[in-house]
């Protein structure tokens, strides 16, 4: 068997006879190509993914604060409305409670009389 002498990185795509075997130094470039066109596409396909999962996060946080502003504003306007009914109701309760003092019946009656009897005149 004869040597083969050492010829530096060639020597590694050295075919049995010594030269270099060219099908397997392209077959390397073409899978260090590859790898790399592999690396690049990924990292774009990663950047992608995470542009989109960003944007949806953001999209759900947006979401989420307007149904939240949304909740609050009909929380505070059902409670105006129950404060606003509770006033109505204990304003007629003020007002039915005016009109059973049995004075004030008595004097609601002089009054129209006395309208009455102005009006006559």
């Amino acid at each position: 068997e004869v040597p083969v002498p050492d010829r530096g990185p060639a020597a590694e795509d050295a075919g049995p006879d010594g030269e270099p075997d060219r099908a397997q130094g392209g077959g390397q470039a073409l899978a260090a190509l590859l790898h790399l066109l592999w690396s690049d596409a990924a990292r774009q396909h990663a950047a992608v993914l995470g542009g989109a999962v960003g944007a949806t996060r953001h999209a759900h946080a947006e979401r989420e604060e307007r149904e939240r502003a949304i909740r609050s504003e009909r929380s505070e306007r059902g409670e105006q409305g129950e404060q606003d009914e509770r006033r109505l109701a204990a304003l007629a309760q003020v007002g039915v409670d005016f009109l059973r003092k049995p004075g004030r019946a008595a004097a609601r009656a002089l009054a129209a009389a006395a309208g009455a009897a102005r009006a006559a005149a």
